[in-house]
């Protein structure tokens, strides 16, 4: 699980770049629905689909103790 807030950018297939804030907790395989901002129709170019994106998170064996702290400095309190 990843949490806090992502702020990425996603290209797509048609040569854009498209703005991904999330707030959201992340887990392995969650999808995010970008409506409107996947390919045009082919019978209609000035409508689009949706764009799909599924995050693939992966966490490290380890942690160095330097970043254990910065980990915990962005952090809430539990």
């Amino acid at each position: 699980m990843a949490a806090g807030r992502l702020r990425g950018s996603i290209p797509t297939l048609d040569k854009r770049v498209i703005a991904l804030p999330c707030h959201d907790i992340i887990r392995p395989g969650t999808v995010k629905r970008l409506r409107g901002e996947g390919l045009p129709f082919p019978k209609n170019p000035s409508q689009r689909g949706d764009l799909i994106v599924e995050f693939s998170v992966h966490f490290p064996d380890r942690i160095p103790p330097q970043s254990r702290e910065i980990i915990r400095q962005h952090l809430p309190q539990s």
